[in-house]
């Protein structure tokens, strides 16, 4: 029984991923969409070529308690050209 529900957890886990549409700047607020055009204005500076975000780059939580959303700006999985390391943590906007 465990190994059937590991299976199912499994296959919806993979749904998932395959349903997921390609991250899109455009998706969020002002704010956020500054912090990805420094992302992206970093790696050109450095000659890295094509910004790579990873589907999980901006996350949005409430933070503060007042009922709306906060983002949180994750870079450390942002890729510049062939490059893994020119990013680093975690900003909040």
């Amino acid at each position: 029984m465990r190994y059937l529900m590991f299976l199912l957890a499994l296959f919806v886990s993979a749904a998932r991923a395959e349903d997921a549409k390609p991250f899109d700047p455009s998706d969020y607020p002002p704010g956020v969409q500054k912090a990805l055009r420094f992302a992206n204005d970093e790696c050109t500076g450095q000659d890295g070529g094509e910004v790579t975000f990873a589907p999980d780059t901006v996350r949005r939580i409430d933070l503060t308690g007042d009922g709306g959303d906060d983002c949180i700006v994750d870079v450390s999985e942002t890729k510049c050209g062939d490059r893994e390391t020119t990013y680093c943590g975690p900003d909040r906007v």
